[in-house]
């Protein structure tokens, strides 16, 4: 139908180099994602941990029929932490928030605090990192909506933290 041009279009999973640069992976990650696009006809898509176990899944929305959960059973996906912000003088969910991490190899990772990630849906706000073999990170910056900064060091991993912005 040319009024819906992605109609047909095959899904599309994207995997992060570490260099600035992504891999299309879809043919990689299962069949699932090598279903007829014009079935499915997806439009949207939430990130989340569905169930806990710190790979982030994906439920995508449909224009013709119930959403479709994509779990991430990926095996020794490494280390991760997620932030879960609380402003007190910025907005609630601390939503704007910019997050930097420094891993003890030296490596800055940076994220921000949205649930804006698509069209017609919108994913937990969790800032979510992946620390690859590192149980740890060594350093984050918070710098809230507000203007403050926040330091946390050697920040265990595998787990979320709740950080609150601070009052001054």
């Amino acid at each position: 139908m040319p009024s819906q041009p992605y109609r047909g279009l095959p899904h599309q999973l994207f995997h992060n180099n570490g260099d600035g640069t992504f891999r299309e992976i879809g043919l990689e990650a299962g069949v699932a994602l090598r279903e007829d696009g014009a079935a499915i006809a997806g439009m949207g898509a939430d990130f989340r941990d569905f169930d806990n176990d710190g790979r982030v899944d994906v439920v995508v929305t449909t224009l013709n029929g119930p959403a479709k959960l994509f779990r991430n059973t990926t095996e020794g996906g490494g280390h991760w932490l997620a932030f879960k912000l609380r402003g007190t003088r910025s907005n609630r969910q601390g939503l704007g928030a910019v997050v930097r991490m420094t891993l003890p190899d030296g490596r800055v990772l940076v994220n921000h605090a949205t649930t804006s990630v698509g069209y017609a849906c919108s994913s937990e706000p969790l800032v979510r990192f992946g620390l690859g073999s590192h149980a740890e990170a060594k350093k984050v910056e918070i710098r809230w909506p507000g203007g403050r900064r926040q330091e946390l060091e050697n920040v265990k991993g595998d787990r979320m933290v709740e950080a609150e912005e601070p009052p001054r």
